[in-house]
């Protein structure tokens, strides 16, 4: 099997969840900078977007990026912490729950 190399124009699937909806893929594509690379991503589902540059982070809008100041903290939770939470594989696929991509609990 053979690498391809990126699709400047095309977008691509990644394995990472958005953290707007909990249930859209995060697909990326490399868009055009003078500078440094940089990246767009956008949520399958929400359409929600952000773009990066120096270097490929699609934490800006993936569930692993959580943190406790983008929602409402409990006791004992600190503003900025991360949330623990990470994009996984499926561990229950089936017709009950066909993502293949799910938000989960860090080990």
């Amino acid at each position: 099997m053979t690498k391809r190399s990126p699709d400047r124009t095309g977008w691509s699937l990644t394995d990472h969840v958005c953290r707007a909806c909990l249930g859209g893929r995060i697909l990326k594509r490399e868009v055009c900078s003078s500078v440094e690379p940089a990246f767009e991503f956008i949520c399958s589902n929400c359409e929600t977007r952000s773009t990066t540059t120096g270097g490929v982070t699609v934490q800006s809008i993936c569930v692993c990026g959580s943190r406790f100041n983008d929602v409402p903290r409990g006791p004992g939770k600190r503003k900025g912490q991360n949330m623990g939470l990470v994009c996984m594989p499926n561990p229950n696929r089936g017709p009950s729950s066909p993502s293949v991509i799910v938000a989960g609990e860090a080990q």
